[in-house]
Formats: structure tokens, C-alpha cells, sequence
């Protein structure tokens, strides 16, 4: 006769030890939310602070080297993300068979 198992395999001897450990496993259960500490405090003088930092109006940092630093992380991440653009680009553009028609699409 074939067995039919629907979840999660274990490896319970009968089907009353796999409850066992299912419920088992429920009742042990802690989310590692909980035994995280608590979250980290700021005050307001650390919150004004950061903000601080950068210049809403010129969109700017005002400390010249972490502006520097951004703005080559930004360089770096947009010619990556142009580079992988151009690739799917390429390759969608590369396909000159149309499976539907049986021809070629350049002709």
C-alpha cells in the first residue's frame, strides 16, 4: 500500500511519535526575538545629532570625507547596475530565432 505523507518528513517511528515530537517541538519553541537584549536608547541630542550630518538643502554631508567616500559608493554601484543593464540588453537582443514562427527574426 503506498504511503502518503503530507509536511514536513521525520524520521518518528510511528505516526503517534511524530505528533509527539511536533508538539514537543511547538511547546519548546522561543522566537530569537526574545532573547535579543533590548534595543539601543538614543536620546535626542544623538538623534539631532545625525541629522546634523548632512545638509538637506544642498543634499549634501557636510564632513567633506564621508561626502567623498558616498559619492564613490554611488559611482561604483551605478556602473554596476549600467553594466548588468547592458548584459540583459545584449542577451535579449542576441536571440535572432523566433520559437513560434520557426525563422529567423533578422533577415
Amino acid at each position: 500500500m503506498a504511503e502518503c505523507r503530507i509536511g514536513k518528513r521525520t524520521d518518528a517511528p510511528s505516526w503517534t511519535d511524530e505528533i509527539k515530537a511536533h508538539e514537543h517541538a511547538k511547546r519548546r519553541f522561543v522566537h530569537e526575538g526574545l532573547l535579543k537584549g533590548p534595543t539601543v536608547k538614543m536620546d535626542q541630542g544623538q538623534i539631532l545629532k545625525q541629522e546634523r550630518e548632512f545638509d538637506p538643502i544642498l543634499q549634501r554631508f557636510r564632513d567633506e570625507g564621508k561626502e567623498v567616500r558616498q559619492r564613490a559608493f554611488e559611482e561604483k554601484e551605478m556602473i554596476s547596475h549600467l553594466n548588468r543593464a547592458l548584459d540583459v540588453q545584449i542577451l535579449r537582443e542576441s536571440k535572432t530565432m523566433s520559437l513560434v514562427m520557426l525563422r529567423g527574426l533578422v533577415q
